[in-house]
């Protein structure tokens, strides 16, 4: 409490004892006390703090009950369940809510709001695992469709070259084409009016089929001669900057036919992991248990660690090196490898060592029971009848 704070603090709400003996009366008849302060603050008998506190809680009500639908994570029937019930049980939002989202959910919700297309074929199942390989690929290609409007104004050269990086293709070749095409004498920039380009765009076509340079000029003046030199260099200009727009091309397209058959090897991959660990229980007596089926097909498979060259490697290849760093694991893994993967030797050790603690424990058993014995008998002798002691 503050200092000087009033301790009657509060109790000025009935501004006369006959309001608050009145008040008193219905408490004792079985009104609750909620409502005698409505009661009250219908009457005007409310502090003005209280009286502005229930008028912002009157209007959150009514904001709730107009504007249900649009507020995040509550819709219009979990709004009327909480009046009615005082909760709401809608299963997905409260999914969404406490980060639990199945792969399916999200998958329709990223559909929903138009960041990945897909359509299932007739008779298919959505289930989690093909949400979870629907949700990759359809974000890879919103992710393409979204880096193609943002390079739409660049030049066909960063085009390609923005493509071939992504594509995880080989970017230093691509750029010795670039730079090859740029340099060449005839290229897509030359000026086909000057008719020494004319003349130069004829001796590279004829040079590239290999003719020898007397063919060339009698060639280059006959056209002269015949005022076709402009008309034959235009489609020869045509001709080799296809060329070397195809050549650059089809390095792009190469990047994409390599990156889509390794992700098809990838799921291939996964799947034949997947079909092998679902029906074996163990491998040379190694025992796989439920989670390593359902986990071991994408460590093993699934390209997720980025190298600094920007490769990308599975979470396996990735620990395998980081292993190999270390001496002890490395010289574990070399005599594993060198064997076949036989754990026999593992298997005999851990028997072994099993048996002897076994061993220990009843030696030492049996030596308490020969010890009790043995002080036993010191102190009490066994005494013989007369009988034996006659005999």
């Amino acid at each position: 409490m503050e200092k000087g704070q009033d301790v009657f603090e509060g109790f000025d709400t009935f501004d006369s004892a006959e309001a608050f003996m009145s008040a008193s009366e219905e408490v004792a008849t079985g009104t609750t006390v909620e409502e005698v302060v409505t009661a009250a603050s219908e009457e005007g008998d409310l502090t003005t703090e209280e009286a502005k506190q229930k008028e912002i809680a009157d209007q959150e009500a009514l904001e709730r009950e107009v504007f249900g639908d649009f507020i995040p994570g509550v819709t219009s029937e979990e709004s009327e369940e909480e009046d009615d019930a005082g909760e709401g049980t809608n299963t997905e939002t409260s999914a969404t809510a406490t980060g639990k989202s199945t792969p399916k959910h999200a998958l329709e919700l990223l559909k929903e709001k138009g960041l990945v297309e897909f359509e299932l074929e007739d008779n298919q199942e959505l289930t989690d695992e093909l949400a979870e390989e629907l949700t990759v690929t359809g974000w890879e290609t919103s992710l393409e469709r979204e880096i193609d409007s943002m390079i739409e104004d660049l030049p066909e050269e960063g085009k390609g070259l923005l493509k071939i990086a992504s594509k995880g293709g080989n970017v230093g070749e691509y750029l010795k084409t670039l730079v090859s095409n740029a340099t060449a004498p005839i290229n897509k920039d030359t000026d086909m009016t000057v008719e020494a380009n004319q003349i130069l765009a004829i001796e590279t076509d004829l040079r590239n089929q290999e003719y020898d340079q007397e063919y060339i000029d009698t060639h280059v003046q006959n056209l002269k001669d015949a005022n076709k030199l402009e008309a034959m260099s235009q489609k020869v200009f045509a001709k080799i900057t296809k060329a070397q727009a195809d050549k650059e091309a089809a390095q792009i397209v190469a990047a994409e036919a390599n990156t889509n058959a390794q992700k098809e090897n990838v799921k291939k991959h996964k799947v034949e992991l997947t079909e092998t660990l679902s029906a074996i229980d163990n491998i040379k007596g190694l025992v796989f248990n439920a989670e390593d089926k359902k986990e071991l097909p994408a460590y093993i498979s699934t390209p997720t660690v980025q190298l600094t060259d920007g490769r990308l490697i599975t979470q396996m290849q990735h620990d395998l090196f980081k292993a190999m760093a270390n001496k002890d694991t490395s010289i574990l893994l070399a005599k594993l490898v060198k064997s076949n993967f036989d754990f026999s030797s593992i298997s005999n050790a851990t028997i072994t060592a099993y048996s002897k603690g076994i061993k220990d424990n009843v030696q030492n058993a049996k030596n308490g029971v020969n010890k009790e014995v043995n002080s036993s008998g010191s102190s009490h002798k066994v005494k013989k009848s007369l009988a034996d002691r006659l005999n």
